[in-house]
């Protein structure tokens, strides 16, 4: 298939989720959306103008080939408005949104997914199941629902993946709230991408069941704190908290001063999980299989890739990563290549059929896709104006990535966020060449420390080394009273014109380099 199609019907995909979101998050409530029976009629006729709107502009434009593209895309936007209205449809079910915000209940719940630890806290998701009804008796909920719940960090007993939980609470349905940079953050919409529909706050755990045979995602969780607390012993903060964020993206030993520092430098994202774990996982799989059959070796990366995927919780930047190096590898395997925009448009449109919610309502995957977006447009074009930066330790490489990716997503960040940071570039340039000595070193001395406890001098000087670079660059840097500021809100016309721009050079820098 050209990649044409390919990336016509994932930008259908992701418009017809995108619209439907926006659209049902106009009306009302999610709880409200489907009384109206009349909705999802006002939204065909929406969406009949919108292709009539791209017809005319393509028509316009005399672009080749546009009106197959156009027929393809549409079919995939109207599949896809119906997947998001299912999707939606099935939340708005929920029998728990029949009860008062507020309510005190006790529930019956499933936990179905290993817990979200942070410095004092923690997050749990568990499906509510039973309900305790007047007669103090456990009645099945017609339709469950997930609900967040937030406990203590420190519990007597761990609460692991596919636990049963009796709790009693307030139950309450999430809300938005502005944040301290004016920005309204819309919490029901980020939950709801989650599957959560309501949330508990430090509910009272009236019966805790473990589950008896711990499943694959707890043995791995379990695993991933056992290797978190082997690197607490290896190293002092903040270096022991930095390794656990680049490696599996757990924040939990972060502080709040060491994250602002990060967050002021613009260097935030080495301890949120990206592509660039799962592409150093895949070359050093690679390297260690060097010997073997070329089909055991593409099969054994494709399991690595995998059990890091769910190893490090399978956040959406993850997952994109992920399925972008599969593709890469089997079509590496096969002989043949696949082309960077078909890639990005398969792996986003596979996510987007998943859970049609992120493309409107979480920020995580918006910004993975535009940053790769970045990577492979803005990046060929910047390159030749970086000439003058040399190539010892990837300086060159890194600043082009830096400012690449800086182009396309600082104008949704600070539509969402309001943070800039004035120093990013020159910071990610010096930090970078140390992430993958400190991810590669603090993962093999992990393991290494943990069979022959007496190699840990040797061990936690060497991993210390690379990290020490990494913290003590990034304080220095937010040390400077201007490295960071706040920009005041920002009209939506003005985010759609940053991109209509941002579009219009990577179309004429495309074409200039075909020339």
């Amino acid at each position: 298939m050209k990649t044409v199609y390919v990336v016509a019907i994932a930008c259908g995909i992701a418009l017809g989720s995108f619209l439907t979101s926006i659209y049902y998050s106009e009306i009302n409530h999610i709880s409200q959306i489907f009384r109206d029976e009349y909705n999802l009629f006002y939204f065909i006729i929406l969406i009949t103008c919108v292709w009539m709107f791209i017809e005319c502009v393509m028509g316009l434009l005399r672009v080749k080939g546009w009106r197959a593209a156009l027929i393809v895309c549409c079919g995939a936007l109207l599949f896809s408005a119906a997947r998001t209205h299912h999707q939606l449809a099935e939340l708005a079910a929920s029998s728990l949104y029949a009860l008062s915000n507020n309510e005190k209940v006790t529930l019956a719940c499933d936990v179905t997914a290993p817990p979200d630890i942070r410095t004092n806290k923690q997050f749990i998701t568990c499906k509510a199941h039973h309900i305790l009804d007047e007669n103090n008796s456990l009645t099945e909920l017609e339709n469950p629902s997930n609900i967040r719940i937030t406990l203590s960090r420190n519990l007597r007993t761990p609460i692991n993946h596919r636990d049963t939980l009796i709790l009693s609470g307030k139950l309450k349905k999430p809300e938005a709230f502005i944040t301290e940079t004016e920005r309204t953050f819309n919490y029901d919409t980020y939950l709801l991408v989650r599957g959560v529909t309501h949330t508990m706050y430090q509910p009272s755990i009236i019966t805790h069941q473990p589950r008896d045979i711990p499943t694959f995602r707890t043995r791995l969780f379990n695993l991933k704190t056992k290797l978190i607390d082997q690197a607490n012993l290896l190293l002092p903060a903040p270096e022991s908290g930095l390794l656990a964020g680049i490696l599996y993206g757990d924040q939990r030993g972060i502080s709040e001063n060491q994250e602002k520092i990060f967050r002021d430098t613009g260097i935030i994202h080495i301890v949120v999980l990206s592509g660039y774990n799962v592409t150093l996982v895949i070359i050093f799989v690679h390297a260690l299989l060097k010997k073997m059959n070329k089909r055991l070796r593409l099969i054994l990366s494709i399991i690595a890739a995998l059990t890091f995927m769910v190893f490090t919780g399978m956040g959406s930047t993850i997952v994109r990563a992920t399925i972008m190096a599969i593709l890469t590898l089997l079509a590496t395997h096969g002989g043949g290549t696949l082309s960077p925009a078909r890639n990005l448009a398969l792996a986003a449109a596979a996510m987007i059929l998943i859970n049609p919610l992120i493309t409107a309502w979480d920020l995580s995957f918006q910004l993975s896709f535009l940053a790769t977006v970045g990577l492979i447009y803005i990046g060929q074009a910047i390159t030749p104006y970086f000439r003058f930066i040399p190539t010892y330790l990837s300086m060159r490489e890194n600043a082009v990535a830096t400012i690449s990716t800086q182009i396309t997503v600082m104008p949704l960040l600070l539509y969402s966020i309001g943070e800039l940071s004035l120093l990013s570039p020159v910071v990610n340039m010096l930090v970078l060449p140390f992430v993958a000595p400190g991810m590669l070193i603090g993962f093999v001395g992990t393991l290494v420390t943990m069979i022959l406890p007496a190699s840990i001098p040797v061990v936690r000087l060497m991993i210390h080394v690379p990290l020490a670079a990494v913290t003590e660059i990034s304080s220095r840097f937010a040390s400077i009273p201007w490295v960071a500021t706040t920009v005041p809100p920002i009209p939506t016309w003005i985010l759609v014109l940053c991109y209509v721009l941002i579009g219009a050079w990577m179309c004429f820098s495309n074409k200039t380099n075909k020339s």
